[in-house]
């Protein structure tokens, strides 16, 4: 019988999609490395080629969804004419879109990456993700104070800032999240952090109260609700 050699980007996808598979059926700790490799038809051999750990399979699964959350809030800005407020807004709202287009996947790699296992992965991705964002964020910041949109008086600086408040707070955020999906006594709590991220970007880009309201309250409810 003839032995069926695949690109190998072709076999790195096939065994991605099965994990992903796995992982939404079963959960990312629950999903063994036999498990991905019995879905594909190969050896745990052929895994390991490809992957260190299952860790590393993961890391490269959360890679090639921010890339599409990426390339999507790209697309967004190259398109968008407009001021910065409504880049930045066009911006936040389509990387948002695209996650909640894709929820269920959303939920359970964020939900992979909060184990305490993780937590160095999750810095790691952090950095990178930081280092995508700083270049459009820059722009429009840019764009805002050329145009008098934005209240900045040093944009770099200021960038750096938002990128902090965005990821740090975001992972707070991430976390409330989680605990009002097994206690809806903290949606509340959660609702609450979402706005008070929202009005302090607009405080520190001095825009006015409600310019970056991009109505989450209702799409975080509505997420929660079906769970």
């Amino acid at each position: 019988m003839t032995r069926i050699v695949k690109d190998a980007d072709v076999r790195r996808d096939e065994l991605l999609d099965a994990a992903l598979a796995l992982f939404l059926e079963h959960g990312y700790e629950r999903t063994s490395v036999e498990q991905i490799t019995i879905a594909v038809g190969v050896a745990k051999g052929t895994f390991y080629h490809y992957f260190a750990t299952k860790q590393e399979l993961l890391e490269q699964l959360v890679e090639r969804f921010t890339d599409d959350v990426f390339a999507e809030g790209e697309r967004t800005l190259a398109a968008a004419g407009g001021t910065a407020q409504e880049r930045l807004r066009n911006f936040m709202v389509a990387s948002s879109q695209t996650k909640l287009g894709r929820k269920d996947e959303t939920l359970m790699l964020t939900r992979s990456l909060f184990t305490p296992e993780n937590e160095a992965l999750l810095n790691h991705l952090i950095e990178g993700w930081i280092d995508r964002t700083r270049p459009l964020m820059l722009q429009i910041v840019e764009q805002g104070c050329a145009e008098g949109t934005f209240d900045v008086e040093y944009p770099a600086a200021m960038t750096e800032v938002w990128l902090s408040l965005w990821y740090g707070y975001g992972i707070r955020i991430s976390r409330l999240f989680f605990a009002a999906q097994d206690d809806s006594r903290r949606i509340e709590e959660l609702v609450a952090a979402v706005r008070v991220l929202e009005v302090a970007q607009e405080r520190i880009l001095g825009l006015a109260p409600g310019s970056l309201d991009m109505n989450m309250e209702a799409a975080l409810r509505l997420v929660l609700s079906e769970r």
